[in-house]
């Protein structure tokens, strides 16, 4: 089954534009990524269980706080609250789902806790 993270996205980041110009470029504080990693987690566990979730959330805030200044990150808040994303939005929050649930997987694997595809096509079950 494939795990579809937008839904995470949209309803646990409350967020705004991207790539919005700054000229006065600020960097997220930890509080304020905190924030969101907190709503994330919350809506993510409602969904799936708390590893993916802490690695699907944290990664998030990764990216954020790699891509994103004070005035970009409102702006993408603002628009995902008001569910009107700009493309560059949607794109970001695309790239980023396809990033952290590559990075979930991967990790996931890492630990033993999911077969690797190959596995599954080999497994005798069926």
């Amino acid at each position: 089954m494939t795990f579809n993270p937008r839904p995470l996205f949209r309803a646990a980041l409350l967020g705004a534009s991207l790539y919005a110009p700054a000229l006065a470029a600020q960097e997220l504080t930890e509080e304020l990524l905190a924030v969101d990693y907190t709503n994330c987690m919350t809506n993510c566990l409602d969904f799936s269980g708390r590893l993916q979730c802490e690695i699907l959330c944290g990664c998030s805030m990764d990216r954020f706080r790699a891509e994103m200044d004070v005035p970009a990150y409102a702006s993408l808040s603002e628009q995902m609250e008001k569910d009107e994303l700009t493309p560059e939005s949607r794109a970001f929050l695309d790239e980023t789902a396809v990033i952290c649930v590559a990075e979930m997987d991967r990790l996931m694997e890492e630990m033993g806790l999911v077969m690797p595809p190959e596995a599954e096509e080999e497994s005798p079950e069926g």
